[in-house]
Formats: C-alpha cells, structure tokens, sequence
C-alpha cells in the first residue's frame, strides 16, 4: 500500500514581511509503497513484560531477515496506529504522530514532537509554508529527507496494523551518572547501538562510552545484572523477568565484537572536539583511527574493527591516559570485552574520580 510518510526539518530563511532570517520548522512528507502481510508471516521472536505497568507486554516479531515492533509510541496502542492512517497525513491523529516522532528519533524536548502532531491532521495548525520563503539561507530539507526515506522503507503493514523495523533486540546496561539521582537501567534495547543514539527518548538516556553503556545477547541477563550491580548505584530494572525467546535462531548478536565496534567509534567521537591538545604521535594515532573508521562504515570490512582492537586502539588508551584519564579507561573498558578480556578496568573505576 501506498503512504505518506511525514517529517519535520529546519530553514533558515527570510519570511513574509521580515527582513532578518529566521530559522523555522517546516513539514516535509515522503512516499513509499509498503509491504502488507498476516500476522503468521511475521511471528514473535521474542516477548517480555516490562516494569511500567501502564505499558507492560512487549513484542517484537521477524520478517524478511529483520525486526519488526508497533509503530505506535506504546505497545499498548498498536492497534491505534493503522497503517491506513498514513494514506494521507490528513488523516493522522495524536496517536499516529507521536508514533512518528519516535521513529524519526525527535526527543520530548525537541520541537519537532510537537510540530509533527501540529502540522499534520485533519486541522493542521501553525505550519510555516515554503511559499512564504523570499530568501533562503540554508536548509535541513536533503538530510532529513533522506532519513525519512530510510525509515520508510523498514515500514510494513502486519494485518492492517503498521510496523517498524528495529535493530535485533539486546539487553542494555546504562550507568546514568551525570543525572540528579544517579542511576543504572536495564532494559530491551531495540534501537542503535551507535555512541550518542538515544536509549530511552522521553528521559534523554543515550548510548554512552564503553564503561558506561553495556550491551549483552537476551540470553545473558543473568550477566547483565552482575554488571550493572558492579556500578554500585541503585537500580532501575526495566525487564520483570527474563525475555522469553520463541525463536532463538533469529538472534546472531556478536556482543564481543559490537564491543570492538561502539569502542573504536568512541575513540573517534570522544577524542574529536579537544584531540588538538595531545602531542603529535597521539593526533597521527587518531587519524589512522579515524580514516580507519570512515572505510568500515563505507565497506563494513569486520577485520578494520579486529585489527584496530588488537593494536592501534591499546596503544591510543596508553597515550591519552596522562590527559584524559576518561576517555583511557572508557577505551579500556571497551577493550575489555575484545579477546576475552585483554584489558580489563573495574566499571566503578573511573566513577570515583
């Protein structure tokens, strides 16, 4: 079936009767023609009941190789997201966009939450309009767009109700320590596992170093306890139980080497604003890293990741350790699940300084 597929981007630009630019949200939509199957094509892979009673039984389903949830913002009201809803965005209600808002990633805390019920519906209100625009300065339009498009694409509609593909499903250990009541969650992750990709979008929890966001098979959550008691911080347990998993080959999660992956991937990010005030050998060792890390994210070669855990990335936590002791003992953590623990720091370790 054919949808359209809303999404919000920022422009800078001239408007109306002003003179000075100014930078507004606008409304972009995107088409696509999406799959429509029975529910016994697309079978429960795993189930869990959750801690938050309001929203407590979760399931995620596979088709086609991948992961499929409601595209609802809660499990609860899946069945109040229709795929039909998005035949046109007139016909979308609050239900549908806020669905919307969580698969584009918009946090509670961004405008484009609260655009993208505004400006859609069968009462649109408040929407600024291109036809308005007499200079434009620059424009968000291409790259939001392109999103848009990708996240339509992983739609699919499974007996009338609309799905959205995830990431495979993974128990996730978060050290929350720079909130006011620090914390440490577990939870089903079915998101990105990417440094800065969000974890939990209505309390800003996002993908942390290596020390401080872990991640572990379904089957491990026996594991993922012990990791999180070792941060010695309270304890915000999402999963009552364990996950039942109803078709175990489905799950492929290499934990050991999405370790090696998310800690090279911190060496470039969490080095990237201030690496100009290490020495000369430190910044060589980073580009290496970096170009390194640009080549895999183009070919997705699993030996650049290997190679750079077995060598450069041990050598760069020694040279940024009399610095940055953070980022050292963040990389070392990461190493610390690469090669059955080849390096090894105590998860409370850096907390402490």
């Amino acid at each position: 079936m054919k949808i359209q597929l809303p999404f919000i981007y920022a422009a800078e630009a001239v408007v109306g009767k002003k003179r000075n630019p100014q930078t507004l949200n606008y409304l972009g939509t995107v088409e696509a023609d999406i799959r429509e199957i029975s529910a016994d094509m697309a079978p429960v892979a795993v189930s869990w009941a959750s801690t938050n009673g309001a929203n407590r039984l979760h399931e995620v389903r596979t088709f086609d190789g991948g992961f499929y949830v409601p595209a609802a913002k809660l499990q609860r009201d899946a069945k109040k997201f229709p795929a039909s809803m998005l035949s046109n965005i007139s016909r979308m209600d609050e239900d549908a966009a806020r669905g919307i808002a969580v698969m584009h990633g918009y946090p509670l805390t961004d405008q484009a939450w609260h655009d993208i019920a505004n400006f859609t519906g069968p009462t649109p209100k408040g929407a600024p309009q291109v036809n308005d625009i007499k200079s434009l300065v620059s424009s968000e339009e291409d790259a939001e767009r392109a999103k848009a498009e990708e996240t339509a694409a992983g739609l699919v509609s499974i007996d009338g109700i609309l799905f959205r593909r995830v990431e495979e499903p993974v128990i996730a250990v978060s050290n929350h320590l720079l909130r006011g009541s620090p914390n440490v969650s577990v939870s089903v992750h079915t998101g990105a596992r990417r440094f800065g990709k969000p974890i939990d979008l209505d309390e800003g929890i996002l993908v942390s170093d290596p020390l401080n966001t872990k991640f572990f098979p379904l089957t491990e959550m026996a594991r993922a306890l012990d990791v999180a008691r070792d941060f010695g911080l309270p304890l915000d347990i999402r999963i009552d139980g364990e996950p039942e998993i109803h078709i175990p080959v489905v799950f492929t999660f290499d934990a050991e080497f999405d370790a090696a992956l998310r800690t090279v991937e911190y060496a470039f990010e969490g080095l990237k604003a201030g690496i100009a005030r290490f020495d000369r050998a430190t910044i060589e060792d980073w580009v290496v890293i970096r170009e390194r890390w640009w080549t895999f994210l183009k070919n997705g070669d699993r030996s650049i990741i290997e190679d750079l855990a077995d060598d450069a990335l041990p050598l760069l936590a020694e040279r940024v350790g009399t610095i940055d002791p953070k980022v050292s003992n963040a990389i070392e953590a990461g190493l610390g699940d690469w090669g059955e623990g080849t390096i090894s720091v105590s998860f409370g370790e850096s907390l402490k300084r």
